[in-house]
C-alpha cells in the first residue's frame, strides 16, 4: 500500500510539472520518457529560463549519460565521494544543449555580474527589432569580452559600449537603455506627479493624463544618456550628461524639487499652500518666479553668512519675494495665519470689559468684532517684526497699539483709576 501510495504522489507531481507547460515547467514528452530524477534535474534548469521541448529532451539525454558515467565510476571505484561532479551542472556545460538565445538568457540569470552588457540587449531583440546578422554578432562579442573579463586584460566597459553603438547605432542602443529604466522611470514621471498635485504646484491649464507623456520622454531619454556613460565608465561624460540633464529639467520638474527644499517657515510654502484659498491671484509665471527666489535666498544667505552679518532666514526670504508679490498680498497670508490667535485674544478681553461695565448683552457682538480687528491688526504687525525688525515695522507696530479702540481705552482710564484709587486707600 506504501508502495501504490508514494506513486501516486511521485505521479501527482509530474502531471502539475506538466500542465503548466509553458511557464517554465517540464513538457509532457520528457516526463513520459525520463526517471522522476531526471525530470527534476531538467526542471531545475528550466526554473531559470524556460527552453523549448527538444532543448528538454537534449538536457534529459545529457543527464542520462552522466547518470551512465556515474554508475561505471561507482562500478569501477567502489567510491562514492567523487560521484557529485557528475550531478553538477555548470553553465559552461550547457552551451552545446541549450540554442544560443536559450543559453544567453541562463548564463545571465546564472551569473550576472560576469555576464557582459550585450547579452540583456539580446533579450530585448524584439522591442529594438534586431536582425538575425545582428543578434548573432552580439552574443559573439559577449563571448569575446567575457573572455577577456577573465583573463583581466582590460576594462572592457568601454570596448562594450563601442561594439553595441557599432553593432547597433548609437541611436538604437540608447533605446535599449530606455527600455532597461522602463520601470524605474514610470514610477520617478508618477511621483512628481503626485507631488505637484498634492503640493498645489500643476499647472492651471494641465493635469497628470496630459503631463505623464512629456515627462516620461523627458525622463527616459535623459536617463538613458546618463546610464549609458555609466556603464562606459567616462566620469567626464558622466558629469556632462548630468548637468545637461539639469539644465533642461521641465518647469513643473523643478516646481517639485525647490518645493521640497523649502524649510517649514518659509513664506514661499505658505503662500503655495494658500493661494487658491486665499485669492492670491497668482499666475504660473509669478509661482515659478516665486520658487525662484528660494535659490536667490540660498545665494544671499551664503553671502551674508561669509561676511558674518546678522539676518534673519525669515526676513531675508520676506525681503527677495515682497516686489514679486507685494505687501498686499502678504498681509493677506498674515491675516489668515493669525486670525484664530486675533479672535482668542479678542475673547480674552470679554471678562475684564464686563468688570467695569463697558460690556453688555446689547452691544457684545459688536464690541466683540473691533476688539478682533483691533487684535489682528496687532497680530500682522507684531508678525512683520517677528519677520524683520526694522525701524518701519517697529513704527507701524507702535502706531497700531496708539490707535486702540474706543473701549479699550475707556478701559485703561478705569483701570488706571482704581488703582489710583487703591493707593488713597492705603495711605
Amino acid at each position: 500500500m506504501m508502495k501504490v501510495y508514494i506513486y501516486r504522489l511521485v505521479l501527482a507531481g509530474l502531471m502539475s510539472l506538466w500542465s503548466n507547460a509553458g511557464m517554465g515547467q517540464v513538457s509532457k514528452s520528457a516526463i513520459n520518457h525520463f526517471p522522476v530524477h531526471i525530470v527534476q534535474r531538467i526542471h531545475e534548469v528550466i526554473s531559470i529560463t524556460p527552453v523549448s521541448e527538444v532543448t528538454q529532451m537534449k538536457l534529459g539525454t545529457h543527464f542520462m549519460q552522466q547518470d551512465s558515467l556515474a554508475a561505471l565510476a561507482l562500478h569501477q571505484t567502489g567510491l562514492s565521494d567523487t560521484l557529485g561532479i557528475y550531478f553538477r551542472t555548470s553553465v559552461e556545460e550547457l552551451r552545446n544543449i541549450l540554442s544560443s538565445l536559450e543559453f544567453n538568457a541562463y548564463k545571465l540569470k546564472m551569473i550576472p555580474r560576469s555576464s557582459s552588457r550585450l547579452r540583456k540587449v539580446v533579450l530585448q531583440k524584439e522591442a529594438l527589432h534586431l536582425t538575425p546578422k545582428q543578434v548573432d554578432h552580439l552574443l559573439k562579442e559577449s563571448d569575446r569580452l567575457e573572455r577577456m573579463k577573465e583573463q583581466k586584460k582590460e576594462d572592457i566597459r568601454a570596448i562594450e559600449q563601442r561594439k553595441a553603438d557599432s553593432i547597433l547605432t548609437h541611436a538604437k542602443y540608447l533605446t535599449y537603455y530606455e527600455l532597461e529604466n522602463q520601470e524605474k522611470t514610470s514610477k520617478t514621471v508618477k511621483k512628481w506627479l503626485t507631488d505637484l498635485k498634492r503640493n498645489y504646484l500643476m499647472r492651471a491649464d494641465m493635469d497628470s493624463a496630459k503631463l505623464y507623456q512629456p515627462l516620461f520622454r523627458f525622463e527616459s531619454g535623459q536617463q538613458a544618456i546618463i546610464s549609458y556613460w555609466k556603464d562606459y565608465g567616462n566620469k567626464e561624460k558622466i558629469k556632462e550628461a548630468q548637468a545637461h540633464y539639469e539644465a533642461l529639467k521641465p518647469r513643473d520638474v523643478q516646481r517639485v524639487e525647490i518645493y521640497k527644499q523649502l524649510p517649514s517657515w518659509s513664506m514661499i510654502r505658505e503662500i503655495i499652500l494658500k493661494r487658491d484659498t486665499l485669492s492670491l491671484n497668482l499666475d504660473e509665471n509669478t509661482l515659478d518666479t516665486l520658487l525662484a527666489t528660494y535659490n536667490t535666498y540660498l545665494k544671499v544667505r551664503q553671502q551674508k553668512k561669509a561676511k558674518k552679518e546678522k539676518f534673519s532666514d525669515r526676513g531675508l526670504e520676506c525681503k527677495l519675494i515682497v516686489p514679486i508679490l507685494t505687501m498686499e498680498r502678504i498681509d493677506k497670508l498674515l491675516v489668515a495665519k493669525r486670525r484664530i490667535q486675533a479672535e482668542k485674544n479678542a475673547l480674552k478681553r470679554i471678562p475684564v470689559l464686563e468688570k467695569y461695565e463697558l460690556v453688555n448683552n446689547s452691544n457684545r457682538k459688536d464690541i466683540l468684532k473691533e476688539l478682533t480687528d483691533y487684535e489682528l491688526k496687532l497680530e500682522v504687525a507684531q508678525e512683520w517684526v517677528n519677520i524683520e525688525r526694522s525701524q518701519e515695522n517697529l513704527f507701524k507696530l507702535c502706531d497700531v497699539k496708539d490707535h486702540k479702540p474706543v473701549v479699550l481705552q475707556e478701559l485703561d482710564r478705569k483701570e488706571k483709576g482704581g488703582k489710583k484709587e487703591n493707593r488713597e486707600n492705603i495711605f
